[in-house]
């Protein structure tokens, strides 16, 4: 029933505003006026004026929204009138089921007596939106007809929306007649759920509780029935213990879930019976519906569920099955372990037989709880796990299952980034003949735990890592996750004190954090001539924005001062590489192009500042190009790149645009007078065709 009210209201929504798009000479005025009018007569006038055109339908449908909200009895007939109409029934019936008078639900229940066909069965929908009980008997002697399908389903969502007992008697006498056909099967499920949830609003438990259980029958769909089930057992309370318990046991599907659902959903109140009925019938169960009650009362936090689970958990921790070891992992998940020494005790022993059994479902599941585990005992209980692993030399092991038993201990105390765990892990690393895949394991947890008074640590362990790649991951992984800044100066230490060769290995990381202290120890390495080259590149490609005012200041520094050339042509290269890529303002970019042309050598490196003008489409960038004109050697690439960026430019039509559309004309003059190519006049004059 609530679905047709919402699918009425949708309907007319797209009735009223839908339609408007193919009305051509609707009177608007007209159409305004009714969204807002408080003159009932002309809400009348506009519903009683003949018609069913598109503009029509429109009007109406204007005017029945406002009679919803101020018609009175004097609206009613001419409302009624439009009730027999396919078109103009959801108008009508959309301002009677908002009016708060018992003629309307006169008018409604004759006109459901009378009507056929589709205006019938909207009829019977606004019955069931209004709630009229003085309906009931009508719709009783409508399904004693030979009623349609669609007017049978119309007439069961009405009686469950009523929802009385009187209600529900008819709907129930209906399951005897056995529903021809799935579609009024389906509409009998419907209203006899709604009618059992507003008798148990309205504080009538007996009935509700009653044909929640009629529900559970297989004449309905398994869903509808799972609903009932779950219901039925809440309506209860703690009452329902023992009919939990015959559900819990059915060889019926949605019984059992309908079971579980409510386990989840009890008060905390009713626990102490629901948990007693539960731990009795608990070993009843097989082991997949064990699990299944397992998860269930985990998911709950009071005290008498706990009471509860606990003793089934220890129990069931010595079965061998798997289900059950993985639902006792996701019960333990949501315990505070510092508030609760039993159930560390039980995770400890769950975890060490799950980490030799080599079982990958059962480890993920293992994992996951541990992860999400409150409290620092568990760190404790994890932390004294891995120091056994290092005491029996367990990481030399090449079994697969002790492999990834270890691998998982491992994975965990990096989720958890327990910071006790780095000297134990530095010895995994370090330990001569470990298992590669352990190895590597403790590595990578090093990197997502150490401090950075431990980031030399890692430096350590990584001196014997022969794959540079790796190396690479493992230090930015490390890096990225610490204070900028204050990892760069723990990193500069190492690299004052490392040689030549680690030196080369530690910039590119330097620029991967970038940042003041690794800017600055990068620079100072670009007037080393042991890492000149490797310094100048890195510098080359610095990519943090917020450094690059000091980068650009390096560069420049270097293509001055450099007494290399080398280095020189690099410096200035880099330096231009700036406001080509990084997004300056257009004054501080053409700017850095002219401090660049000048201190530049070369010619090709001179030219480089015109791809930079390219790059912004600007009439500023434009003349900055033709300024270089003048020059002979560059006055066809400045030219041609005025022109170009000219093209591109697009000017909007007001104020500032006419002014802007005048720089430009004057800019394609200033071409016409610097270039004596023909081709680059022709497009220079199209560009002031367009502007002009």
């Amino acid at each position: 029933m609530k679905k047709s009210i919402a699918l009425t209201s949708m309907f007319l929504f797209a009735l009223m505003f839908g339609t408007i798009c193919s009305v051509r000479a609707l009177d608007q005025e007209l159409a305004n006026e009714l969204l807002t009018s408080t003159d009932q007569a002309l809400l009348i006038k506009v519903m009683s004026t003949p018609g069913e055109t598109p503009d029509d339908i429109y009007l109406k449908s204007l005017a029945g929204k406002r009679l919803a909200r101020i018609g009175t009895d004097e609206a009613i007939p001419v409302l009624v009138k439009m009730l027999p109409s396919e078109k103009l029934n959801m108008s009508a019936r959309y301002a009677l089921e908002a009016m708060p008078t018992a003629k309307a639900d006169e008018a409604l229940r004759k006109a459901a007596a009378e009507l056929t066909g589709l205006p019938q069965i909207g009829v019977i929908d606004s019955i069931g939106t209004r709630r009229d009980m003085g309906s009931i008997s009508l719709l009783k002697g409508l399904l004693a007809k030979d009623a349609s399908a669609g007017l049978k389903k119309a007439v069961y969502a009405a009686l469950g929306s009523i929802g009385t007992a009187e209600a529900a008697d008819i709907l129930l006498a209906e399951m005897k007649n056995k529903p021809e056909n799935a579609f009024v099967c389906n509409g009998l499920a419907d209203g006899l759920l709604e009618c059992a949830e507003t008798l148990e609003a309205a504080g009538n438990t007996a009935k509700a509780t009653a044909v929640y259980d009629a529900i559970v029958n297989p004449m309905f769909p398994v869903f509808v029935q799972k609903a009932a089930a779950y219901h039925g057992l809440l309506i209860r309370k703690g009452d329902a213990a023992s009919i939990l318990v015959d559900k819990l046991q059915s060889p019926k599907k949605c019984c059992f879930t309908g079971g579980l659902k409510t386990i989840r959903q009890y008060n905390a109140a009713d626990m102490d019976k629901i948990g007693k009925a539960i731990a009795e019938v608990f070993p009843k169960l097989d082991n997949e519906r064990k699990a299944y009650v397992i998860r269930a009362l985990g998911d709950r936090t009071d005290d008498a569920s706990r009471a509860v689970l606990f003793p089934i958990l220890v129990k069931e921790s010595a079965n061998g099955n798997d289900l059950i070891k993985s639902a006792i992992f996701e019960a333990l998940e949501k315990v505070d372990y510092d508030k609760n020494a039993e159930a560390l005790s039980l995770l400890d022993k769950q975890i060490d037989q799950v980490l030799l059994s080599g079982n990958t479902d059962l480890l993920a599941a293992a994992k996951e709880a541990s992860v999400q585990a409150k409290g620092k005992a568990v760190d404790a209980c994890f932390l004294k796990g891995l120091e056994d692993l290092v005491a029996k030399e367990m990481m030399k092991k090449s079994d697969a299952n002790a492999v990834s038993g270890a691998q998982t201990l491992i994975d965990i105390i990096a989720d958890r980034r327990i910071p006790a765990s780095v000297p134990s892990l530095v010895k995994i690393a370090k330990t001569e003949g470990c298992n590669p895949a352990v190895r590597n394991s403790a590595v990578s947890a090093l990197s997502e735990i150490v401090s950075l008074n431990q980031v030399p640590m890692i430096f350590d362990v990584l001196k014997s890592e022969k794959d540079q790649k790796r190396v690479d991951w493992i230090l930015n992984a490390t890096c990225t996750r610490l204070p900028r800044e204050s990892c760069a100066a723990e990193i500069v230490k190492v690299f004052n004190a490392a040689g030549t060769a680690e030196k080369q290995e530690l910039l590119p990381l330097l620029k991967q954090i970038g940042g003041k202290t690794a800017l600055t120890c990068v620079e100072q390495a670009c007037w080393n001539a042991d890492t000149v080259e490797n310094a100048t590149k890195i510098l080359g490609e610095w990519n943090t924005p917020d450094d690059m005012d000091a980068v650009a200041a390096a560069c420049l520094k270097i293509a001055k001062e450099s007494p290399n050339r080398k280095y020189q042509v690099r410096g200035i290269r880099s330096y231009i590489r700036i406001p080509r890529q990084f997004n300056f303002p257009v004054a501080q970019k053409i700017a850095m192009c002219k401090t660049a042309f000048d201190a530049a050598s070369r010619k090709e490196d001179k030219a480089l500042i015109f791809d930079v003008f390219t790059r912004m489409k600007d009439i500023a960038s434009v003349n900055a190009a033709l300024d270089y004109a003048k020059i002979p050697e560059f006055n066809g690439q400045a030219c041609s790149t005025a022109v170009s960026i000219a093209e591109q430019i697009a000017l909007p039509e007001n104020a500032s645009g006419k002014k802007a559309r005048a720089a430009l004309c004057d800019a394609m003059k200033r071409v016409f007078e610097l270039t004596n190519n023909d081709s680059l006049k022709n497009r220079a004059q199209k560009v002031y065709d367009r502007w002009k």
